[in-house]
């Protein structure tokens, strides 16, 4: 049994081009921006503020982190422990982050 359809191109054929090489998004796509690179940890959100806050809790070694991002700017806290300090990175701005402590970055 042979499709009527198979051979006859389609009417509004899609514009994948513009699709997957992202023409039409005049914005990046939304990231809360983490990366573990080394022995940092390494944040650059790109957040709408028009969708409000992002947070998530992850663990790092051995630290119970809680990231929360707006726009631009994070903060980084850690629940108490006893887990050795990390190094923090945004933007090029490093802070140390210490069990039971918060580091900040803004926009």
């Amino acid at each position: 049994m042979t499709s009527t359809f198979a051979n006859t191109p389609h009417p509004n054929p899609p514009n994948l081009t513009s699709t997957f090489t992202n023409k039409r998004r005049p914005h990046p796509r939304p990231t809360p921006g983490l990366e573990l690179r080394d022995d940092r940890i390494v944040i650059g959100p790109l957040w709408p503020e028009s969708l409000g806050g992002l947070a998530f809790p992850f663990r790092y070694r051995g630290h119970r982190l809680r990231l929360s991002v707006r726009g631009r700017g994070a903060t980084l806290s850690a629940e108490p422990g006893d887990a050795p300090p990390v190094q923090v990175e945004c933007r090029g701005a490093q802070q140390t982050l210490v069990a039971g402590g918060t580091v900040r970055f803004s926009r």
